[in-house]
């Protein structure tokens, strides 16, 4: 069978946990992606805290890292559709046991930056509290996913003459219905955490019977579900019902955000990520 696009969502997701030849509903049924689905996202999917990401090379499937394939421009020659959550992992991956408050984020950004750091906080902001916890999630989020997927739809768009469709998953799932309450301090959540998109993907929020899903949960999983069955069919996203997803495209590149309410915006991490991508002697 001719492959016909790369849909880069439930591999990520589920690689090294699940069999490929299990089917996605199934999979939920039998409570393997309520492991890795949380207000905790990867911290939950991984089983040890605060896991950095890793590329086995099997020989088989991988031969060698993506990035170089994509770089080089010798990726599979059809369409491409990637993306992330609004924050994939919280703010403890950066600060780990400290707060995210702005002497502490601060801090962390001069420690790790150096004497670029003045340049970093110029976009990693932190004149409050609640400019250093958003701050402090991004980069968080950024140094864990968020820029190395935005590196290689970059590349892919660049070099691989397809299609390529970038969206951001903004719809925040309802708290686990054992969670209990905060203690007083905690943080609020920033967004939609690692992984969180996979039971709307594959249509079965009813499946995951610890949440109190709503109306605005089930619509927000017609759309990714319509979005991805479009994809895999046709190499398009788009389709009847369903908002214009633009190309992605370096010079104006636009994601789509998957909610209830879906809509395009311009890339709300792009100059971060080029910022990121100037360090290109150590990890970002």
């Amino acid at each position: 069978m001719k492959t016909y696009c790369y849909l880069l969502l439930i591999f990520l997701g589920l690689v090294g946990v699940v069999s490929a030849s299990a089917g996605p509903q199934a999979i939920i049924a039998n409570g393997r992606i309520e492991g890795a689905f949380g207000d905790d996202g990867i911290r939950v999917f991984m089983g040890i805290p605060y896991a950095e990401p890793q590329t086995i090379l099997d020989g088989y499937f991988l031969t060698e890292q993506p990035q170089e394939v994509f770089f080089t421009g010798r990726q599979a020659e059809v369409p491409l559709l990637a993306g992330c959550t609004t924050a994939e992992v919280d703010y403890h991956y950066l600060l780990k046991d400290e707060l995210p408050t702005p002497e502490n984020f601060i801090n962390k950004v001069r420690e790790l930056y150096g004497e670029r750091a003045e340049e970093a906080l110029k976009l990693y902001l932190a004149a409050n509290p609640t400019e250093s916890l958003r701050s402090a999630t991004d980069l968080a989020s950024d140094r864990f996913l968020a820029y190395r997927t935005w590196k290689l739809i970059d590349e892919a768009s660049k070099s691989g003459g397809q299609p390529v469709y970038r969206y951001l998953c903004a719809q925040l799932p309802p708290a686990a219905k054992d969670a209990g309450s905060s203690p007083p301090g905690t943080p609020a959540s920033q967004g939609a955490a690692h992984s969180s998109e996979l039971p709307y993907a594959v249509g079965a929020l009813q499946l995951v019977n610890t949440r109190e899903w709503t109306p605005a949960d089930y619509q927000a999983a017609d759309v990714l579900q319509g979005f991805f069955s479009n994809f895999i069919k046709t190499g398009s996203p788009n389709g009847e019902g369903l908002p214009t997803w633009p190309w992605f495209q370096a010079s104006i590149p636009k994601v789509m955000v998957i909610a209830a309410d879906p809509h395009t915006i311009p890339e709300p991490g792009l100059r971060r990520y080029q910022f990121l991508d100037t360090l290109k002697s150590s990890p970002p």
